[in-house]
């Protein structure tokens, strides 16, 4: 056998070798993936923006009315049962509406629900009988920065945005209030967050904490709060939780032996090289 038919031999029996590698650890990172998602499932969010100024929640009657004339400014009122709460406009409305979009800028109202979609026609059906639509009710608002113009500076400043949920209780709680308030933040950057390591190092200073109450991924707050954040403007996702990232080294092999795979191949499909020596030998 010629050299050359030596060589594209071996080049199959390499790819054959690492094709079976590849099978063999894809097949256990797919095992690994298949049980880290059994022992940690995936958190899955759901929401449904409500629009309708009057409509019915947990049997009780929900109203939503503007204030434009209140002291300090205008406000937008929403009555709960007999709870109240009154709430700041934050950006201007553009234009006037009979129902929430004017208020979408910065204000929702969002049901929400974990695990499961909402089903358009129960949500047609509870919505017509007005029996109370089911799910989580929350009225989520973006402030902007305090005397930042909210269509320029304001909306551009998202580090600043604080975003505040009025969760919409079943019961009365132990104050006998049916609405419970929060507030979180928009969460810094990886880039920025790493500045200030750098410049708290370089100090001498320990790595700095990050900012409080931010908005963490996988929670329904996060997710509520990006309804009123404005188009390109979400944070970006870490990818820090899940199972390619928990599998380090797992993933690697099936990459490394799929390349290696490719390339044996392909030497071995390749037409044989034309050399001196062979070139000598031909018949004339």
């Amino acid at each position: 056998m010629s050299t050359t038919k030596r060589a594209f031999s071996k080049a199959w029996v390499a790819a054959a070798v690492l094709f079976t590698a590849f099978l063999a650890s894809g097949s256990h990172l797919a095992l690994f993936i298949h049980r880290y998602y059994e022992a940690n499932p995936p958190q899955l969010f759901y929401v449904h923006p409500i629009y309708d100024r009057t409509f019915t929640h947990a049997g009780r009657s929900v109203e939503i009315t503007d204030d434009p004339d209140a002291p300090g400014g205008p406000r937008v009122n929403i009555r709960y049962g007999e709870d109240r709460v009154s709430i700041p406009v934050s950006i201007p409305a553009r234009f006037t509406a009979p129902d929430l979009h004017q208020h979408e800028d910065w204000l929702l109202l969002i049901l929400w629900q974990e695990g499961t979609a909402f089903d358009p026609d129960a949500m047609r059906a509870a919505r017509l009988a007005r029996t109370g639509i089911p799910g989580n009710l929350v009225a989520v608002t973006r402030q902007l920065p305090a005397g930042e113009d909210p269509q320029t500076r304001g909306q551009l400043a998202r580090y600043d945005w604080v975003f505040v949920f009025h969760e919409f209780l079943d019961e009365p709680d132990a104050d006998g209030k049916l609405f419970r308030v929060s507030r979180q933040i928009y969460p810094e950057s990886l880039r920025s967050y790493n500045r200030r390591k750098k410049a708290a190092a370089a100090e001498g200073l320990p790595p700095p904490p990050r900012r409080a109450n931010e908005l963490q991924e996988s929670t329904w707050q996060y997710h509520v709060a990006m309804t009123v954040m404005p188009e390109g403007s979400a944070p970006h996702h870490r990818f820090n939780r899940n199972a390619l990232v928990a599998a380090g080294w797992r993933w690697t092999l099936p990459a490394l032996s799929l390349t290696g795979c490719v390339v044996a191949a392909a030497i071995a499909i390749s037409p044989p090289r034309t050399t001196q020596a062979n070139t000598a030998h031909r018949p004339k």
